[in-house]
């Protein structure tokens, strides 16, 4: 719902700048302007907790990355735009007001069709041997766990101890 409101609404909104008279109003070319950035705002509560919530215990790594294309996304547009706007007229970012709304368009449905808010079958905790299995491929047969091992109290140190076999009492 986040992720549609901002980037469905965005896409609306620059269509709309894009379709507009220029000059007609200077506070309605500024509102139509403005609506969308604070649309995308609601961004925040789409994709980037739908990543978190499919990838876990590993959303560090996966948020680094799509950080990183995000990143690479703006500093594309910072190129990209002032090439699609040489001699800077309306018709120039009327086409790019156009190409954004499609893009946030497009990205929109993809994310629709594609996104979950479950955890990915690699994500998912099965006891103490996930991380095991992802990172050595341990088979959770040849494993015993912690939880499954004896213990008992060393009477000296008040330590517990793990071992083979529990202490035999004494007579």
């Amino acid at each position: 719902m986040f992720n549609s409101c901002a980037l469905l609404g965005s896409s609306i909104f620059f269509i709309i700048l894009a379709c507009s008279n220029p000059g007609n109003s200077k506070v309605l070319d500024v509102i139509l302007l403005s609506i969308p950035m604070a649309l995308l705002g609601f961004s925040s509560g789409g994709y980037s907790k739908c990543a978190v919530m499919v990838s876990g215990q590993y959303s560090p790594f996966v948020m680094s990355i799509v950080q990183i294309i995000a990143c690479a996304s703006l500093m594309a547009g910072s190129f990209l735009v002032p090439a699609l706007t040489p001699s800077d007229t309306f018709a120039e970012w009327q086409r790019v007001f156009m190409i954004y709304g499609a893009v946030l368009a497009i990205t929109n449905t993809i994310f629709i069709v594609f996104a979950r808010a479950q955890p990915a079958k690699w994500a998912q905790q099965q006891g103490d041997l996930t991380l095991a299995e992802v990172v050595i491929g341990t088979d959770p047969k040849d494993v015993i766990s912690i939880s499954q091992t004896p213990r008992w109290i060393d009477p000296e140190s008040a330590l517990p101890r793990i071992t083979d076999e529990l202490p035999k009492p004494e007579d």
